[in-house]
């Protein structure tokens, strides 16, 4: 399983309604993405039902990342949480730390990307 955390900001604030309002709809249910790997990173197998498998272990690089109204594999989801979706009770300077740290922790996984 690949857990890919992205950070969004939108132009507008009528652009991230709309987006919100398109998760909320269903309209938007997974994400797409390409990568390349190794062709020693893949295992292959089958399923219980014959379905062929592919088991990744190492992706080398990834791109094109979106989400998207009919994904590619099912098994895709995409979720949306807004800065002002915070408990309404957290102080300004609680929101402002919590944003830090979620900046912080996306930096460091777009390091490790692109260091991978």
């Amino acid at each position: 399983m690949i857990k890919l955390t992205t950070h969004s900001r939108s132009e507008t604030v009528a652009e991230g309604k709309r987006f919100g309002e398109a998760l909320r709809r269903g309209d938007i249910i997974g994400s797409s993405f390409a990568y390349l790997c190794d062709e020693r990173s893949v295992k292959w197998g089958k399923a219980e039902d014959g379905t062929p498998t592919r088991l990744v272990t190492d992706i080398t690089y990834m791109e094109d990342i979106s989400v998207v109204s009919r994904p590619a594999y099912d098994q895709t989801s995409v979720t949306c949480r807004f800065l002002s979706q915070l408990p309404a009770d957290q102080d300004e300077e609680k929101k402002r730390k919590m944003l830090e740290k979620y900046i912080s922790e996306q930096r460091e996984v777009a390091e490790k990307v692109i260091n991978f």
